[in-house]
């Protein structure tokens, strides 16, 4: 079936039907009976009919990108999916004699997409148990760097890696055509303290064929280019914002090993904000919420400060940040 015809048929999220269809992976099931309901959210590949999209469940870390199950615009008879009802109280949901196709090969259960190749890449984060969580970043016309069709919500999880859109957490980010200073904020989840690997687990179009992804680490300052390998980090068990985001120029010339520093950093680790400086230390910090009330203040005298997140609402704060006289502000999201 043709989940492109079936969505636009059923007048697509205008009409009331979701963009993402979600497909149940049984990767956890090391048993010969179902789970269930003993199930949970990163067990679902996902794909986004808009952006032409899809990622796959969390997998063990040594099977490749190419042979994940993962699922595409056509669906195999038999294959079962999910998809939610938006904006309107009930929907009936028609299926058309044109959604039939056989002009596909059946290599997988779930389907396989069409098309020529896009812009587009996957992300893999590797934890400490050698589980690897998947999200994709495309760009094609007609994609928004807005929230929008386009996007799908993450699948959920104890380890996640995702794009942030206005605080929002995205496994499938559609994008408007790309531009080499377009910027994409991650997040991450992890269920355990210990080293995490992130690396590009596929890519095509102008990603195959030359155009280099950097991850900038704002905790350590570091930037590391992605297409010529991975990037390993230390993380403590608990979400993690602010700390990553995906650039494509570097900001400064990177060093010999690929990577760079950057002085002053802001990041979440943890239920902690971090100011981090790699080399001067701190002498004062301040909070000031959006009306300018100055919410804390405190003297760290150290290169690190931590702010308990708990006592912020969600909303956008600036921080004042002195260093022996030299003032930089920097603005933090919750």
């Amino acid at each position: 079936m043709d989940l492109l015809t079936f969505y636009t048929g059923n007048g697509g999220e205008a009409g009331g039907l979701s963009s993402t269809f979600r497909f149940w992976d049984n990767h956890n099931n090391i048993t010969y009976e179902q789970q269930g309901s003993n199930y949970s959210g990163n067990s679902y590949s996902s794909y986004n009919v808009v952006s032409a999209t899809g990622t796959a469940a969390t997998s063990d870390a040594g099977t490749a990108g190419s042979s994940k199950k993962t699922p595409g615009r056509y669906v195999s008879v038999g294959q079962g999916f999910v998809t939610r009802i938006i904006g309107v109280p009930s929907k009936t949901l028609k299926f058309f004699n044109n959604s039939r196709t056989k002009e596909f090969e059946n290599d997988s259960f779930f389907g396989k997409g069409a098309g020529s190749a896009m812009d587009r890449y996957w992300l893999k984060m590797v934890t400490p148990d050698h589980l690897a969580v998947q999200m994709a970043v495309v760009y094609f016309e007609g994609g928004s760097n807005g929230f929008g069709a386009d996007d799908s919500f993450s699948g959920g999880g104890s380890d996640e890696l995702y794009s942030m859109i206005d605080g929002m957490k995205i496994g499938i980010n559609g994008r408007s055509p790309f531009v080499a200073s377009d910027k994409v904020l991650l997040g991450s989840k992890h269920y355990v303290a210990g080293n995490y690997t992130i690396a590009i687990d596929q890519s095509e179009g102008i990603f195959a064929s030359g155009q280099n992804i950097y991850l900038k680490d704002n905790q350590t300052g570091t930037i590391t280019n992605l297409s010529e390998g991975s990037y390993t980090f230390s993380a403590n068990a608990g979400e993690t914002t602010g700390r990553f985001e995906i650039i494509y120029e570097p900001q400064i010339v990177l060093a010999t090993d690929g990577k760079t520093k950057e002085s002053l950093v802001v990041y979440r680790d943890g239920t902690d904000f971090v100011v981090k400086s790699q080399n001067q230390e701190i002498t004062g910090l301040e909070v000031y919420d959006g009306t300018g009330r100055l919410l804390l203040k405190t003297a760290p005298n150290s290169t690190k400060a931590a702010i308990d997140s708990a006592i912020l609402v969600n909303g956008v704060y600036v921080l004042k940040i002195d260093q022996h006289g030299k003032i930089t502000t920097k603005k933090l999201i919750k």
